[in-house]
């Protein structure tokens, strides 16, 4: 390892950042130090630091720059600290749903208990002034991922709603059953497979991972196909109803970012960030907060048990990652618990400005900080003492880190580079890390050395791939790009470009292709007119053949690592 350019590259990384923590990151590359590199803590509070910010920023660059990094020869079992974490994380919800149910069922409370179920209250009404009344009819969603029934390679919308086994829980609730029998995938199951048109029955969703860092994989779950589709229609009202007090969860991260820079120079606003917070949210949390129809709702779209390491587990959290309604019912139940707060406190609630609130990340006024994180702690959660600032002036919101108004972010480098679309994103990254205020990277940057050793790992063709920086990694960033033009006059430039697989529509049978045709059309991306006219006026088996011909040619693209990459031109401005 220690001979391969990769961590060449590293070391020149590494003395470009010219820091004493980029010199012990240093030594530990060189010498294979792999377990105490990742693990090294942050650098030193960023107070201590007043007089060099950029030397803090260099010396947190060196610092996470391998820290997500898969592929390096470490000692420890990432798959198994994840299922660790899973266990630990079930032992702090029982605990939790044990104190919560006992002040939830108490009766007469005195003291500190009265003063929190009194608390709980005003949020739960909160809660229930947001979200409303339940919805009676919700279209069903698909992801665009894998489920207990479908692997990643049979992903697609066609893909599911062709395969016989989409599966849901036995609690499942009945009026959902009724509402998806007026669907156009339940007429498609019927077309295909008669009378066998129930889904099948599983007992909940499956443990897996995906990777978080190099210490450790963070733990998920696929959820059964059924059970997924409405639990994203459950998380699509409840982003709705967030909405319509004000918190966009579609500008959510832009919102923090600008937030966490203003209170890293004013210092007026907290940031809060929790330890797995969608693995510690309790069922008895849920119950005691959300309305009961939504509550019965929610918990018959839920798994409630998970099957890890050929064991079933009765779930003590309420929903985990992976679960379609987790996020958004997090950030509802975050958002109300601070909200409520605040206004105990006398406080006034402005969304947006003193308040926000996306996923996990709490935005919220400086001088109420400490007293939340003790409320967060009461209901079973465990506020990220590494990533929660309450004072100073260092802030960290939804990818954005602030030193007094300077952006410190760091470039994680993923995987080790061995292909060109890896060297291009690694130069990217670090000609972030290198422009100044103005944008500018030139001959004088410090990383001008390691940059260009990026470009050195490029072919001569693909080195000359140049282009703004809104088209991402498709190109090698350049601020004097000059656009072609073609023939027409339009302006293009080349980038390289990922190809991905891509299935024909005529590969599926026509009921399954009128179904998704019908679905994209619910979500604005089938133009209207190739589903008309209706059935009634056309007839089933002609419509169908209709609804296929107009698809010819077209198709979906499943979920799946690209195929490779190519030259290809990408019109711009």
């Amino acid at each position: 390892m220690t001979s391969t350019p990769d961590v060449k590259f590293a070391l020149s990384f590494y003395e470009a950042c010219d820091t004493p923590r980029s010199l012990t990151c240093y030594l530990m590359a060189r010498h294979g130090c792999w377990d105490a590199l990742v693990a090294l803590p942050p650098p030193c509070m960023p107070v201590l630091w007043t007089d060099s910010i950029d030397e803090f920023r260099r010396s947190v660059a060196a610092t996470d720059f391998l820290r997500k990094c898969q592929g390096l020869p470490t000692t420890t079992d990432l798959e198994s600290a994840a299922v660790d974490s899973f266990y630990a994380c079930e032992a702090q919800c029982a605990a939790s749903n044990v104190r919560l149910q006992r002040l939830r069922l108490g009766g007469q409370l005195e003291g500190s208990d009265a003063f929190v179920a009194d608390f709980l209250d005003r949020v739960a009404r909160r809660v229930k002034r947001i979200l409303g009344g339940l919805p009676w009819h919700l279209d069903p969603v698909f992801s665009p991922g894998a489920s207990v029934s479908e692997d990643a390679r049979l992903a697609t919308v066609p893909d599911k709603i062709s395969n016989p086994a989409s599966s849901a829980t036995t609690l499942f609730p009945r009026h959902r059953i009724l509402d998806w029998m007026t669907t156009a995938w339940w007429r498609a199951r019927a077309e295909l497979y008669g009378d066998a048109t129930l889904p099948s029955r599983v007992r909940g969703n499956e443990f897996f991972t995906v990777p978080k860092d190099s210490t450790k994989y963070r733990g998920a779950a696929m959820e059964p196909t059924f059970n997924m589709c409405y639990q994203l229609a459950i998380g699509r009202r409840i982003r709705t109803r967030l909405q319509g007090v004000g918190l966009d969860l579609q500008l959510g991260q832009a919102t923090h970012v600008r937030l966490a820079r203003e209170a890293s120079v004013s210092n007026h606003l907290c940031t809060i960030d929790l330890s797995s917070a969608s693995d510690t949210i309790c069922r008895e949390l849920v119950r005691s907060l959300l309305p009961d129809p939504w509550f019965e709702e929610c918990d018959a779209l839920r798994s409630h048990f998970t099957l890890i390491k050929g064991r079933w587990v009765r779930l003590e959290k309420f929903s985990s990652m992976g679960n379609g309604f987790t996020f958004e019912l997090e950030t509802l139940l975050f958002l109300c618990l601070a909200w409520e707060w605040m206004r105990l406190n006398g406080h006034d609630v402005v969304i947006g400005e003193n308040l926000t609130v996306y996923g996990d990340d709490i935005i919220m006024p400086s001088a109420l900080g400490e007293g939340f994180l003790s409320v967060l702690r009461f209901v079973g959660l465990t506020p990220n003492t590494k990533k929660t600032f309450l004072f100073g002036g260092f802030r960290e919101s939804c990818g954005g880190d602030f030193f007094e108004g300077v952006s410190v972010r760091a470039h994680f480098l993923k995987e080790i580079p061995h292909e060109p679309h890896h060297w291009i994103s690694l130069a990217n990254g670090i000609r972030r890390l290198g422009s100044t205020d103005s944008g500018c990277f030139d001959g004088d940057n410090r990383f001008w050395r390691p940059w260009l050793r990026c470009l050195d790992a490029l072919p001569s063709d693909i080195r000359r791939l140049r282009g703004p920086t809104e088209l991402g990694d498709v190109v090698i960033h350049d601020d004097n790009i000059v656009a072609e033009e073609d023939h027409r006059g339009w302006r293009y430039i080349r980038g390289w470009v990922p190809v991905t697989r891509r299935i024909e529509l005529a590969h599926f049978p026509w009921p399954s292709v009128v179904a998704s045709a019908l679905y994209w059309q619910s979500q604005r991306v089938c133009d209207t007119r190739a589903l008309s006219p209706g059935p009634e006026q056309f007839g089933w088996d002609a419509w169908f053949r209709a609804i296929h011909d107009t698809v010819q040619g077209l198709g979906v693209t499943p979920r799946l690592p690209v195929c490779g990459y190519r030259v290809k031109r990408i019109y711009w401005g």
